[in-house]
C-alpha cells in the first residue's frame, strides 16, 4: 500500500512526503529537558518567544517557521537546520 501525501494523491516509494520536526529530540540530545530552558536561551540570543509559543514549538510540528527563529534555534542548540527538519520519505515497496 502506498502512503498518502499531504494535499492528496499517493507517494511514490522513496519520494519526499514531508518533513519531521525533531526539536524535542535535538533538545534531549543536548541535555535541555525543559521548554523554559530553551525559551531563556532563545531570549539571550535575541529571539524572545512567548511561553505558549515555545510549548507549541517543542511539542507540536509547526505549520510555519520564521527563519530568524530557526537560525536562533540552530545557534542555541549548536545544530544545523537539517537536524531539526528531517525529510520524510514514502515507504519502499517490498
Amino acid at each position: 500500500m502506498r502512503e498518502a501525501v499531504e494535499g492528496g494523491g499517493e507517494a511514490k516509494p522513496g519520494s519526499l512526503t514531508g518533513l519531521d520536526w525533531r526539536l524535542h529530540a535535538v533538545m534531549a540530545d543536548r541535555g535541555i529537558k525543559f521548554a523554559k530552558d530553551l525559551q531563556d536561551a532563545l531570549a539571550r540570543d535575541g529571539c524572545p518567544v512567548s511561553a505558549s509559543s515555545i510549548s507549541r514549538l517543542v511539542y507540536q510540528e509547526p505549520k510555519q517557521l520564521d527563519i530568524k527563529l530557526l537560525s536562533s534555534l540552530c545557534r542555541v542548540l549548536g545544530c544545523t537546520p537539517d537536524e531539526l527538519l528531517v525529510p520524510r520519505r514514502g515507504k519502499e515497496l517490498a
